[in-house]
């Protein structure tokens, strides 16, 4: 029997795993409204970013925006129906927003892991090889890709999100000890000397369908290896290659530049030879076309060579880096959904596990909230990763911010200022501007009254 402390509500689906059900709720909202306000911001001004800056429109930049689109959707669709149904303790709409809310949450995962294994495999053919990877165009094979990958992750969520609905859980509750007791479906007798006044109370939960229990633990058992175990092996071995690909693109630059050096050395001192031939050939009347000429290279020139490899190199780096970090992020984030689903499929599929365990029902229960929470925040963490490890997209962010903030508190100076003088525009603003000589680009610059 459970104790309802609201009358008009369900029992929390706390009740039985901690001692504070309520404020567990409580946390757990508050921490909810923190990551739809981060994860919304963050992934918006991602999208802004990558879309209207020309220098971005790369193809594994085609990849990050399709992985904030998916991972915004998946706030705006997912979570606050996540919010609603643990404020009301039970499944608040329909049928139909119950399918269509599990179908975006399976469509949006398998569309980041797989989108994930595409930006993965792009870095490897362009650093591991790269001539096979210019045989076609990079923003039609990326759009291709994305397209496939939203296919298939269509594909393998429609069946899931339409085996839900609603189940309709009956409650007792007896006006005299405020306790409910849980009545099945068949059942049409109670005790009538343990209650006073029966008033009936029914408690909505949006589910998977009973009668096809067994075949979706299978196609979860049989998914999860597939969209996301064996995805993120494969995920691991690459980035492995990757990394000795670097390291010995590394090494011949490395070589190259002692090589430049020493051909530089060479050179120079061969200009020197031919100076004091020329010098002896002028005092014993000889020309000096006779003399052969040698080839001479600029120190200056071998520096900048090596300045602009470096700089190559070390922008390969980032990238990998910060692919990297996206991929262990993703990882951490999703690891306990996955492993929570993996055990609740085992679970079902064997009816003599042993589910009275008080070690294993507490597990279950930490697993079940910090899955919820990881789920949702790996929506949040890839716009703070590109911050923190990209000098560039740095930038771009804070130019984004700087501009919009700017242009929106002025001083009461300047807003005098422009009602006097209305044809000039703000003092900082975006514009897009041209140069004769370079391509358009967006900036952010002050006005010169």
């Amino acid at each position: 029997m459970l104790i309802l402390q609201n009358m008009n509500k369900c029992p929390s689906i706390y009740q039985d795993t901690f001692s504070n059900p309520y404020t567990i709720e409580q946390i757990i909202l508050i921490i909810y409204s923190l990551i739809f306000t981060i994860g919304f911001v963050g992934n918006i001004m991602t999208i802004f970013i990558i879309a209207f800056n020309r220098h971005l429109h790369t193809p594994t930049n085609y990849y990050l925006l399709n992985l904030a689109v998916s991972d915004l959707m998946m706030l705006l669709c997912n979570l606050p129906l996540e919010m609603l149904e643990i404020y009301n303790r039970e499944w608040p709409l329909s049928s139909v927003f119950c399918k269509l809310r599990n179908i975006c949450a399976e469509f949006f995962t398998c569309s980041s892991i797989l989108t994930i294994l595409a930006f993965t495999c792009e870095r490897y053919f362009a650093i591991v090889h790269p001539i096979h990877l210019h045989r076609l165009s990079h923003f039609r094979r990326a759009q291709n890709i994305i397209m496939i990958i939203w296919l298939i992750s269509i594909g393998f969520s429609l069946p899931l999100g339409l085996s839900y609905e609603i189940e309709n859980n009956s409650l007792s509750i007896l006006n005299n000890l405020s306790t409910i007791v849980f009545i099945s479906n068949d059942t049409k007798l109670i005790q009538s000397n343990q209650i006073e006044k029966h008033l009936p109370y029914s408690c909505r939960s949006c589910v998977p369908t009973k009668s096809l229990t067994k075949i979706l633990s299978t196609i979860i058992i049989i998914t999860s290896f597939c969209f996301f175990y064996l995805p993120m092996a494969i995920i691991a071995a690459v980035y492995l290659f990757i990394g000795k690909a670097l390291s010995r693109v590394n090494k011949y630059e490395v070589y190259s530049h002692q090589t430049e050096l020493s051909t530089s050395s060479v050179s120079n001192n061969g200009g020197n030879v031919r100076k004091s031939t020329e010098n002896n050939s002028s005092n014993s009347g000889v020309s000096n076309k006779e003399v052969p000429d040698r080839q001479h290279h600029s120190p200056h020139i071998n520096s900048y060579s090596w300045l602009k490899m470096r700089a190559r190199c070390q922008a390969r780096k980032v990238v990998v880096k910060t692919l990297v970090a996206v991929v262990i992020a993703f990882f951490v984030c999703y690891a306990p959904l996955y492993l929570q689903r993996l055990f609740l499929a085992i679970i079902r599929l064997n009816s003599n596990f042993n589910l009275e365990s008080s070690l294993f029902s507490n597990f279950m229960a930490d697993l079940y909230v910090i899955s919820g929470i990881t789920f949702y925040f790996g929506s949040v963490i890839n716009p703070i990763l590109y911050n923190v490890i990209s000098n560039k997209y740095r930038r771009a962010f804070w130019n984004l911010f700087h501009c919009r903030l700017r242009y929106g508190r002025k001083s009461n100076d300047q807003k005098s200022f422009q009602l006097n003088r209305s044809h000039n525009k703000p003092s900082t603003f975006c514009i897009h501007h041209y140069n004769l000589k370079q391509k358009r680009s967006s900036s952010c610059m002050p006005n010169k009254l």
